[in-house]
């Protein structure tokens, strides 16, 4: 677990005990370890934890005070790191608020019991209102829907957007995106273009129609979460 994610899920952590014993130790040693490159400020901010302490001397954290204990546990988070991760990206390509709470449904015939464990987790992190995991089954209707390895994650859609407009929306894109590829397509088909344009202005055209196509693929992708 790398400390952004740590940081962040000490925040909804229940044990305040527990969590301010290890946020405290590795805030100690994070400044021991910086000491040699930034003395002044560690020895400013350890002079306030310790006012009878210096920092300069104390020794270094040695790594076997870190040892990974449980492994399995640790490749279990990576699973929900991704699902957050996905839930973080549908936000932001469907402009919803990040504190906006909403359904989530997890198909998993491989991962379904450990998924069960972190189902809180998920809930409190990706600020979900509702969320079921199911071995398999139909996609639901009129959803967003993202795979990740063994897993398939669907976000019903009709309760946090407008459906016509975002389809509107999505039409208008289509249409200028389609315009624009045959714009290029055109110029790449002209063999006075070819013959007489610099080498590097026609692979920058190449390049254009390329990242074209996959912005259209993606919103016919995006078309089908209306269905």
């Amino acid at each position: 677990m790398t400390a952004d994610w740590y940081l962040e899920i000490s925040k909804i952590e229940k044990n305040v005990q527990t969590k301010t014993i290890i946020l405290n130790k590795v805030l100690i040693d994070l400044l021991k370890l910086w000491h040699p490159f930034i003395p002044f400020v560690t020895e400013e901010i350890y002079a306030q934890l310790f006012p009878k302490k210096i920092l300069m001397i104390e020794s270094y954290p040695k790594s076997k005070e870190y040892p990974l204990k449980n492994k399995k546990n640790a490749k279990d988070f990576e699973l929900t790191k991704e699902i957050v991760a996905t839930i973080r990206s549908f936000r932001a390509e469907y402009k919803i608020p990040p504190l906006k709470e909403i359904d989530l449904i997890l198909f998993s015939n491989k991962f379904e019991k450990i998924l069960a464990t972190q189902l809180d987790l998920i809930k409190e992190i990706g600020h979900i209102k509702k969320i079921s995991v199911r071995k398999s089954g139909p996609r639901p209707p009129k959803s967003f829907c993202r795979l990740i390895p063994f897993v398939k994650i669907f976000i019903p859609l009709e309760e946090i957007i407008d459906l016509e407009k975002e389809k509107k929306s999505l039409e208008m894109e289509k249409k200028e995106i389609e315009i624009f590829i045959s714009s290029i397509k055109n110029k790449l088909e002209n063999n006075n273009f070819i013959k007489y344009a610099p080498r590097e202005i026609v692979e920058k055209e190449k390049t254009k129609l390329i990242f074209q196509k996959d912005k259209l693929a993606e919103i016919k992708k995006r078309f089908k979460n209306f269905e």
